[in-house]
C-alpha cells in the first residue's frame, strides 16, 4: 500500500477522485492522467473542490489513468526556527516535512523496478515506457522497433492443413504463404541457373556408365569456349568450321627453331640465312600431327632430328613448301610428308 500516491481507473465521465493521504500544501499534490501532468485552476484541468477531493473540469474517458501523487518540498524547510517559544504547529509542520518525505522515498522505491529474489529485474507486470530505440543487441526493444520489423498479425498462415507438411513459409509482396522448398536438386524437374556455374575444382560426372549429353534448343549451339582434349577420346566427331591455333615463328634468320606441339597445329616459318636445325617438342601421347608452311625451305640446309625416318629433299628455295609432320609413336618416330612444293 502507497503512503502518498493513487492510483484510479476513470469510468465514462468521471470527474471526482478522492484524495487518501495527508499534504501539508496544495501544491504538493500533482495529478497525471495516462502519465501526463495536469494543471490546476478553474481555467485548466481540475481543482481542489475540498481538501480531499480533485475535480476535474471535463469528464474523463473511460480507462483513463488518473494518478495523484503527493510530493513535498525538498528545496526548502517550512519551519526556521528563531529565538523565543516554539509552538506545536511549528513542530508539527517540521516533523511532517520530513516524515512525508520519507513516506514518500518508500513510494517511490516500492513502484521501482527492482531486483526480484530470483536476482532478475521485476516489472511488477507492468509496462516500461519512454525506453529509446534500441541500438546495441543487448538493449530493451521498444513496440514501435518490433512491429517494424515484425510478421504482422493476420499475414502468416498456419500450417494446419496436412499438405502443408514439409513446406516453407514464403515472403510474397504483402503476405506470407506455405511453398515448396527444394531440399535436394533432383527434386526440381525444371532446374534454371541463375548464374555462372562454378564448379569449384570438381568434375561434372555420371554413374552407372551414364552419357552426359548437352543438348540446345532448336538452333542453339554448344559454346564451350576453349577445350582441351589431349588425352581425351573423341567418338565419331563430326568437325564443322573447324579452325586452328597458327604458330607464326616468322623469319628465322638463321637460328634453330622447335615445331612446338602445344603452341599450334599449324606452323610457319622462313628460312633465310644459313642452316637451321629444326626439332619437334611436347608431341601428344599416341598420335599427333603439325601442318608446317615453310618458305624458302630449299635455299639453305636443314637438320631434322634424328627421329625423322625421311629427309624430305626437293623443297623450294624461292616459296612456300606444305609440310605434313606425323608421329604414330608419342613422338619417338616422325614422318615428313611434303604435301604441296612451291604452292
Amino acid at each position: 500500500m502507497a503512503f502518498a500516491r493513487d492510483v484510479f481507473t476513470a469510468t465514462a465521465s468521471q470527474t471526482d477522485f478522492t484524495i487518501s493521504f495527508p499534504y501539508l500544501s496544495e501544491d504538493d499534490v500533482f495529478v497525471f492522467v495516462d502519465g501526463v501532468a495536469q494543471t490546476e485552476g478553474s481555467s485548466s484541468d481540475y481543482t481542489f473542490s475540498d481538501a480531499t477531493t480533485i475535480q476535474f473540469t471535463a469528464g474523463l474517458t473511460e480507462g483513463d489513468v488518473v494518478v495523484l501523487q503527493r510530493k513535498t518540498s525538498q528545496s526548502s524547510r517550512l519551519t526556521n526556527y528563531t529565538a523565543g517559544a516554539l509552538t506545536e504547529a511549528d513542530l508539527d509542520n517540521d516533523s511532517l516535512q520530513a516524515f512525508y518525505m520519507a513516506q514518500e522515498a518508500v513510494d517511490v522505491a516500492n513502484t521501482a523496478m527492482i531486483l526480484g529474489s530470483d536476482n532478475q529485474w521485476d516489472g511488477q507486470s507492468l509496462r516500461i515506457t519512454a525506453v529509446a530505440t534500441p541500438t546495441a543487441s543487448t538493449d530493451a526493444v521498444t513496440k514501435a522497433y518490433a512491429d517494424a520489423i515484425a510478421i504482422l498479425s493476420g499475414n502468416v498462415p498456419t500450417p494446419d492443413d496436412p499438405g502443408d507438411d514439409g513446406k516453407a513459409l514464403v515472403a510474397g509482396s504483402a503476405t506470407f504463404d506455405w511453398e515448396v522448398v527444394l531440399t535436394d536438386v533432383v527434386d526440381d524437374v525444371t532446374p534454371q541457373l541463375g548464374g555462372d556455374l562454378d564448379v569449384n575444382s570438381q568434375s561434372i560426372v555420371s554413374v552407372s556408365n551414364g552419357n552426359i549429353p548437352l543438348t540446345p534448343h532448336g538452333t542453339g549451339e554448344v559454346r564451350p569456349g576453349k577445350t582441351n582434349f589431349q588425352d581425351a577420346d573423341v567418338l565419331r566427331a563430326n568437325l564443322l568450321d573447324t579452325s586452328y591455333d597458327v604458330n607464326d615463328i616468322g623469319d628465322t634468320s638463321g637460328a634453330d627453331f622447335a615445331v612446338n606441339y602445344t603452341l599450334g597445329h599449324v606452323v610457319t616459318a622462313t628460312i633465310s640465312t644459313d642452316g637451321v636445325t629444326i626439332t619437334f617438342t611436347n608431341w601428344p601421347a599416341g598420335y599427333g600431327a603439325v601442318v608446317l608452311f615453310l618458305t624458302d625451305g630449299g635455299s639453305q640446309t636443314i637438320t631434322w632430328p634424328v627421329a625423322v625416318s625421311n629427309d624430305p629433299t626437293g623443297l623450294t628455295s624461292s616459296g612456300v613448301d606444305k609440310l605434313l609432320i606425323e608421329s604414330p609413336d608419342s613422338g619417338t618416330t616422325f614422318y615428313v610428308t611434303v604435301l604441296g612444293r612451291n604452292i
